[in-house]
């Protein structure tokens, strides 16, 4: 199995969305790398959504979803995003924690540039702050994106203010052979 970067996106002001396009179709799997903050000052985390080639009609479906929080809550599970066109892939720091600390998401997507098959999604992300009795949480989600297109292009935002400066997202192309 080998690994190559295919491309590292860094984000230089707040934004809104973060688009990933142009995805070469000669891999095997994508793995999607984000370091994210959110620009807003909640205090209590965000959430992180991505949708694939900003398709309307087709659905990403997240068959479960495992989040645990601080003080070592026992692991909830959630049935969300049945048929929408965007998933929920983890949860981020925002201005409201801890200074210059971004959250660690990764995304595998299998089959990806397949035209007859459905795609595999799984999702890991953790968020902590510096202090013990502050902010600590872990998600695990693993889907469907319910369409024959390969993939082409990802779209990142949140479910607060934008994406915050400082934030990288990285794509890399994984090779069986």
């Amino acid at each position: 199995m080998s690994m190559t970067i295919i491309s590292k996106t860094a984000v230089t002001s707040n934004t809104a969305t973060v688009t990933l396009s142009n995805i070469p179709q000669t891999y095997d799997r994508l793995l999607v790398l984000c370091q994210v903050r959110d620009s807003g000052a909640y205090g209590s985390g965000e959430s992180m959504i991505f949708e694939i080639n900003e398709i309307t009609t087709s659905g990403i479906y997240d068959a479960i979803s495992l989040e645990s929080g601080a003080h070592l809550d026992p692991p909830s599970t959630i049935l969300n995003n049945v048929g929408t066109t965007r998933a929920y892939c983890g949860i981020i720091t925002d201005d409201g924690q801890t200074s210059n600390a971004f959250s660690n998401t990764e995304i595998l997507i299998s089959n990806y540039s397949s035209t007859t098959t459905y795609k595999t999604i799984k999702t890991f992300s953790t968020v902590a702050t510096t202090s013990m009795n502050t902010y600590r949480k872990s998600f695990v989600s693993t889907g469907i994106f319910e369409s024959n297109t390969a993939v082409s292009s990802m779209k990142f935002s949140t479910g607060g203010s934008g994406i915050k400066s400082g934030s990288t997202f990285w794509i890399y192309g994984i090779k069986n052979s």
